[in-house]
């Protein structure tokens, strides 16, 4: 994934998301799971067995928090990367990632009707403590929102979600929850559109 914006948005020429990795300046270079590669990657900044990168994880104590670092904890294992997690009340939790009180963390956001609700996401104004504090950024989502023509407005979040990508890499996205549904034999009409569904259209055989 290229991007900010999980599948399941319309763009100019299908799913946004796919559209977008498409055109991707590395297209066909995806991001994938590769230890020896990280493992270089961490030698040329100077890591190793002798003298390996140590940081601390932070994450909820609710949901799929610990599953998420079990996860995490085997691929930075794997690599050699020292780990400390701290497990933390979820009340509290996202009060900690908001004051900025953390060195590595998972922050879980979602949005429903528009790609460009993922993107504003990150602009400066839209977060209590900015992990993204660019104004560059900042200017090319508001651009897009004053956009009329629907092809013009796409072409606008891929340019602004494309420069959010390459760069402010620190953030990263980790995944996507998909949700599933149940649809009785004979009902068309429904749409979905990325995190919501529509139902008002609906109808039977």
């Amino acid at each position: 994934m290229y991007g900010y914006v999980p599948k399941g948005f319309a763009g100019n020429h299908g799913d946004y998301r796919e559209e977008g990795d498409q055109a991707a300046e590395d297209a066909g270079n995806m991001i994938s799971y590769d230890p020896e590669d990280a493992m270089a990657l961490l030698a040329a900044a100077g890591y190793d067995e002798s003298n390996p990168l140590h940081i601390t994880y932070k994450y909820s104590n609710s949901g799929i928090g610990a599953d998420v670092a079990a996860v995490l904890q085997q691929m930075w294992t794997a690599i050699g990367v020292e780990v400390d997690f701290e497990a933390v009340e979820s009340g509290v939790y996202y009060d900690l990632l908001d004051a900025g009180d953390f060195e590595i963390a998972r922050y879980g956001l979602n949005a429903s009707d528009s790609p460009i609700e993922f993107l504003d996401i990150w602009t400066s104004g839209m977060q209590i403590t900015a992990a993204v504090d660019d104004p560059t950024y900042d200017q090319r989502v508001e651009n897009a929102k004053e956009i009329t023509d629907p092809s013009e407005f796409i072409n606008a979040c891929h340019e602004a979600e494309s420069y959010l990508y390459y760069e402010n890499v620190y953030v990263n996205p980790l995944f996507q929850n998909i949700s599933a549904y149940l649809v009785q034999e004979g009902l068309h009409g429904y749409e979905a559109d990325g995190g919501s569904t529509f139902y008002g259209y609906c109808y039977y055989d």
